[in-house]
């Protein structure tokens, strides 16, 4: 979608350059307005590719805190943000449409998925698109994890969940598992291999912990085939209105999947 003469400077960061070229396959930054939420230090449109805002539920000084021993993370390249927003509903506090909206690594920390989706419908433009990065559960540490069932994404919904509910939490943990995506492509039963991080101590105690504590961790894992399901059934029962237009599925060796969702359609 960019003619020939327009020059993009990719990240350094090679996961990023990757996210950047799926991105701009499908959207122009250049000509239109963005919102991304969860730049970090990251983030996959640079404010030089066009008019983008950052939006994260964390603020800058509670990202510092949190990763400021996380030697992978640079801190001097944590984004200025433009919105915190702690709550699901986005409306509340922003007053302006978007054209589209980015979230890499976002969706699976979301206790309410469907609430979420339905929250970045409100301040898309009509037929604004979503672009999400989402990893695949097959080759990260939730390789022994089951997917996220369509009544357990109902239910996070009926409940109207704010915090992690005390079962993703434990699942997190109890299904957590050390491998690498290059290894789990070339073997097939790696999950049956590795060894478990953590013991059923250390699990139920973030189970307990999560009834009254915001436990970051991951509530919704899927397979890029499960998640387009998901999309779609929930959307066929009117519980949000975006739809699926491209998809990109995990490339070999890979760890996460793209997905270009749009609103109406």
């Amino acid at each position: 979608m960019f003619n020939k003469t327009t020059k993009i400077e990719y990240s350094e960061h090679g996961e990023i350059a990757a996210r950047q070229k799926k991105l701009l396959s499908w959207i122009n930054p250049q000509e239109l307005t963005g919102l991304e939420i969860g730049p970090f230090d990251r983030p996959i449109v640079d404010r030089k590719m066009g008019q983008v805002k950052y939006l994260d539920f964390f603020s800058e000084s509670e990202i510092r805190e949190k990763y400021a021993h996380t030697p992978e993370r640079v801190m001097e390249n944590i984004v200025s943000l433009d919105y915190v927003i702690k709550s699901g509903k986005f409306r509340d506090v922003i007053n302006e449409r978007f054209d589209y909206i980015v979230a890499s690594h976002v969706i699976e920390h979301v206790p309410n998925m469907l609430g979420w989706l339905r929250s970045l419908e409100e301040i898309l433009n009509p037929s604004g698109r979503v672009f999400l990065v989402v990893p695949d559960r097959r080759f990260t540490f939730d390789i022994d994890r089951p997917a996220t069932s369509l009544g357990e994404i109902i239910e996070n919904d009926y409940l109207n969940r704010e915090r992690p509910s005390p079962r993703s939490a434990f699942d997190q943990y109890y299904y957590h598992r050390q491998v690498r995506a290059h290894d789990a492509w070339v073997n097939p039963d790696m999950a049956k291999q590795v060894v478990k991080t953590h013991t059923m101590e250390q699990n139920l105690s973030f189970f307990e912990r999560s009834k009254t504590e915001y436990i970051d961790c991951h509530c919704n894992v899927f397979s890029g085939d499960e998640f387009v399901e998901i999309v779609d059934q929930t959307r066929a029962l009117n519980l949000h209105g975006l739809s699926i237009e491209q998809v990109g599925y995990t490339e070999k060796y890979t760890l996460e999947f793209y997905s270009l969702l749009r609103r109406g359609g």
